[in-house]
């Protein structure tokens, strides 16, 4: 965490954001337990998100879905088959593709 120097608030621009009441509460506790401001917090999560490579934090995300299909793949229950001949488990898959981020090149 960053957390130098305050900024003076003529040097900010105020954004509103809307976050579910779970995720305020744990913005406001995460903040008070490191000293920081929520406004910090929040704007050192954003700059995180600009600043990564959209590449790294695609691959990250995909890696994520593929850990999925690889445990419903191993799964036992996901080994039956429908009517058509499809399994379980191809079946839950295809409702994962639409998931994955593009990488670009």
């Amino acid at each position: 965490m960053k957390h130098g120097k305050k900024l003076s608030p003529s040097k900010l621009h105020a954004v509103m954001i809307y976050l579910k009441p779970v995720d305020a509460d744990r913005l406001t506790r995460f903040a008070k337990n490191n000293n920081a401001s929520k406004s910090q917090i929040a704007r050192e999560g954003i700059e995180m998100r600009m600043d990564l490579n959209p590449n790294q934090f695609n691959a990250g995300f995909n890696e994520g879905l593929n850990a999925v299909i690889e445990v419903i793949n191993k799964d036992p229950l996901f080994g039956f088959r429908f009517p058509s001949g499809q399994t379980g488990s191809a079946y839950v898959i295809n409702l994962f593709q639409h998931l994955f981020r593009k990488i670009d090149e």
